[in-house]
């Protein structure tokens, strides 16, 4: 069928390129023969520069003459596992009132006028370990940008007018059902990996936020926002020395001790089925997760490639054999602790229990024999390569960023593409897998509208969490 497929596309496609007066033009013509080779390899990016100011905070940056914007991330190591107990969601109302209840000279009202005048626009996000504020601006905005953001970071106000305006917003934005089941989905996942460490397995609540005090945030904010706890992700298209200029007032962040994550404990080493009923759902999210890599691994590369593999795999094999799985992502979470790996895949509440067992059974068959050889790996590396040649140049610059919060004094400073000459074979793959994805400790979540009544106790300890 495909052939005549072909040749149908072709005999229609022939008065196009054929025949007097539908010649290609020199510059378009093509020699048949080289489609039969191999394809060129992409070349390796150029690396980020590394500039350390004098009070420790550290810019990860490169010139990106084609850029029509600046960009800037700023990274602050503290994430929910530094989270006092009590009081979740803490990290990122502080990042957010910084930048919305004044800060410096200027009032809410003046900070808030200060940032719209330039177009930025605060975005925050929050990890386990570490958390970031993405803006995006005009070239010529760049210096007001880092100057405001140098007063939100040093002389946050937290005004109380401001402060109970933020709370609100917070407090509302609960009443979203796609939010609580956002927030529900992230703390199930952490206490599945993280049980046991209270920090990270403890759930956001509209109760927290309302509780929620200005001197909570401004002693929270003091630990978190020294300059050794802040690095910049930065791209745009300047020479260094104005870079280096608008960095000028960052280099008065205090410079005072750096914070230290809590350790998290070792990963479960029981299998576990997590029950998460939501009925309002129309599909069924299903997570298998493992253990990550923990500050300092040097098997970043080795773990990228491995997820390619699973995630390809396991979606052939899902979708091919019998049409279960409609996405499927997978990824590598770096630590505080072990982190996390985890393949997440949605399909129908009808065919939900054949797809857990159908990828529970290709893991099985994985880890009783590694069915991966050299060319699976070069394939790989080749494919993983392709895709980080056509990353931005921020996304680049960002990644290199948070690896070296993440890593600190163990940072390999190398760009994950020069990493991936160190992948070369299978076993340096199943080293991780083993690690990973060993099938009798993987903890599973089902969430979603599945039926509750079919036999999810095949699989391992059922825990049953209430839903919406």
């Amino acid at each position: 069928m495909r052939r005549c497929t072909w040749l149908l596309l072709l005999t229609a496609c022939a008065p196009m390129v054929a025949g007097p007066g539908r010649v290609l033009p020199p510059s378009l013509q093509y020699d048949p023969a080289s489609f039969g080779e191999e394809p060129t390899p992409p070349r390796a990016p150029k690396p980020p520069m590394q500039t350390t100011l004098s009070n420790g905070l550290q810019v990860t940056w490169l010139r990106d003459r084609t850029a029509t914007v600046a960009r800037a991330s700023v990274l602050v190591r503290c994430g929910r596992g530094d989270e006092p107990v009590g009081a979740p969601g803490q990290t990122e109302f502080m990042l957010s009132a910084a930048f919305t209840a004044g800060a410096g000279a200027r009032s809410a009202s003046q900070q808030h006028a200060a940032l719209g005048a330039i177009a930025a626009i605060p975005q925050v996000h929050v990890d386990d370990g570490e958390s970031w504020v993405d803006f995006v601006v005009a070239p010529q905005n760049f210096p007001a940008l880092l100057e405001l953001v140098a007063d939100a970071l040093q002389s946050p106000r937290y005004e109380a007018e401001a402060f109970a305006r933020e709370q609100a917003a917070r407090v509302e934005l609960f009443s979203s059902p796609s939010f609580r089941q956002s927030m529900k989905r992230r703390h199930l996942h952490a206490t599945a990996i993280y049980g046991s460490v209270p920090a990270l397995s403890q759930p956001r609540t509209v109760e927290a936020d309302r509780a929620r005090s200005v001197e909570q945030v401004r002693a929270y904010a003091t630990r978190c926002l020294q300059g050794p706890n802040v690095m910049l992700a930065v791209t745009g298209d300047f020479e260094e020395p104005a870079l280096m200029a608008a960095l000028r007032p960052l280099a008065a962040l205090p410079a005072q001790a750096k914070v230290t994550h809590e350790k998290a404990g070792s990963p479960p080493t029981t299998r576990t089925l997590w029950l998460s009923a939501q009925p309002t759902d129309s599909r069924v999210t299903i997570t298998l997760l493992g253990p990550g890599l923990a500050p300092g691994s040097r098997e970043r590369a080795a773990a990228v490639v491995l997820m390619a593999l699973m995630q390809s795999s396991l979606l052939w094999n899902l979708r091919t054999r019998s049409g279960h799985a409609y996405s499927l992502e997978a990824e590598v979470e770096m630590g505080p602790g072990t982190g996390a790996s985890f393949v997440r895949f949605t399909t129908r509440s009808e065919v939900a229990l054949e797809a857990l067992r159908s990828a529970l059974h290709l893991l099985q068959s994985a880890w009783e024999r590694w069915p991966v050889d050299d060319e699976d790996v070069t394939r790989a590396v080749r494919d993983v390569r392709a895709w980080l040649a056509r990353r931005s140049t921020f996304e680049r610059v960002f990644d290199a960023a948070r690896a070296r919060m993440q890593d600190g004094a163990a940072v390999d400073s190398r760009d994950l593409f020069e990493k991936l000459d160190d992948v070369k074979s299978p076993s340096q793959l199943s080293v991780f897998f083993a690690h990973a994805f060993r099938p009798d400790a993987l903890q599973i979540i089902v969430s979603g509208a599945f039926d509750p009544n079919l036999d999810w106790a095949q699989f391992g300890r059922v825990v049953k969490v209430p839903g919406q």
